[in-house]
C-alpha cells in the first residue's frame, strides 16, 4: 500500500469513525458466544485461535478477545491497526496486528479454529474471500462474514444500481449460501443484522460529514455516504448483513 493510498479520502473519513460499516456490539458479542459454544469451548476454557479478516479499526477482533479468543486482526490500512492496538491496550486485552490482505494473510494453513470478518469481504468477493479463508482453518473450524445482499430476487432498480457501482458481485443470501456449499463450506445459520445497527451507522456518519464539508477533497466521499445513507433509509427492507456462519467439514 502507498503512502497516497493510506491518504485516501474514503481512509481519511473512516478514521473519524467509531466502527467501518454497520453493526452492534451485542449482536457481535452474543454470536461469537454461541459460535464458541457450536465449537464446544465454554466460557473460560481454552482460547480460540481466531482471525479477524478486513478487521478495520478492531470492533469485532476485541469482542472476540474480551471473550477469550486469541485474536490477529487483519487489515490494509495500518492506522486502523494501530487504533485496534491502542484501544486493546486500553482495555487490557491482546490483539495481534498483520497488515495485509485478507486475501494473504500471514497465517499458517490450518492453524484456526474461528475465522470472523463483519463487512468486508466485498472489498475482494465473497467467494474470493472464502476460499482464501477455507484453508486457514483447521478441520471443524468455522468462519463468521456478513456480507450485505439481497433479501429477495426482484429489488427496486434505484437499489440495483447504486450496489451496481459499490459492490458489482452483491447478491441474494440464497446465491451466496448456494455458492459457499458448491465450495466446500458446511452451511450452519444465518442471521440477519437488525435495522438499528444501519441506522446508528449513517447517524453517526451524517455527524462526522458535517466536521469535513468544507474539505474538497471529501467531496466525493461524503456525496456517496449520503446518497447510500438516504437509500436504506428508503430501500432498508430490500437488502442489509447477513451474517453466515460456515463450518470446514
Amino acid at each position: 500500500m502507498t503512502a497516497m493510498d493510506e491518504a485516501a479520502p474514503i481512509f481519511r473519513f473512516f478514521e473519524k469513525m467509531s466502527r467501518e460499516g454497520p453493526g452492534l456490539p451485542a449482536f457481535t458479542k452474543a454470536l461469537f458466544e454461541e459460535t464458541r459454544e457450536r465449537l464446544g469451548v465454554p466460557a473460560g476454557g481454552a482460547p480460540l485461535k481466531a482471525a479477524d479478516m478486513g478487521s478495520g479499526s478492531g470492533a469485532s477482533a476485541l469482542i472476540l478477545a474480551e471473550g477469550g479468543a486469541d485474536v490477529i486482526a487483519v487489515d490494509i490500512h495500518r492506522p486502523f491497526l494501530d487504533s485496534v492496538e491502542e484501544e486493546a491496550a486500553a482495555r487490557g486485552v491482546d490483539v495481534a496486528t498483520a497488515q495485509a490482505s485478507m486475501l494473504e494473510a500471514p497465517i499458517e494453513a490450518g492453524s484456526l479454529d474461528l475465522i470472523w470478518s463483519e463487512g468486508a469481504v466485498f472489498t475482494v468477493g465473497f467467494d474470493e474471500a472464502l476460499a482464501a479463508f477455507f484453508p486457514l482453518l483447521k478441520p471443524g473450524g468455522l468462519c463468521v462474514v456478513s456480507d450485505c445482499a439481497f433479501f429477495q430476487d426482484e429489488v427496486d432498480e434505484a437499489v440495483t444500481a447504486f450496489w451496481a457501482k459499490g459492490y458489482e458481485g452483491m447478491r441474494t443470501v440464497a446465491d451466496n449460501l448456494v455458492a459457499a456449499e458448491r465450495a466446500g463450506w458446511r452451511f450452519c445459520k444465518a442471521e440477519v443484522l437488525p435495522p438499528a445497527a444501519w441506522h446508528a451507522f449513517y447517524d453517526e456518519a451524517d455527524e462526522v460529514i458535517e466536521t469535513v464539508r468544507s474539505d474538497p477533497t471529501m467531496a466525493d466521499v461524503i456525496a456517496e455516504m449520503e446518497e447510500e445513507a438516504a437509500l436504506y433509509r428508503r430501500y432498508g427492507d430490500q437488502y442489509g448483513y447477513v451474517y453466515t456462519v460456515f463450518q470446514r467439514p
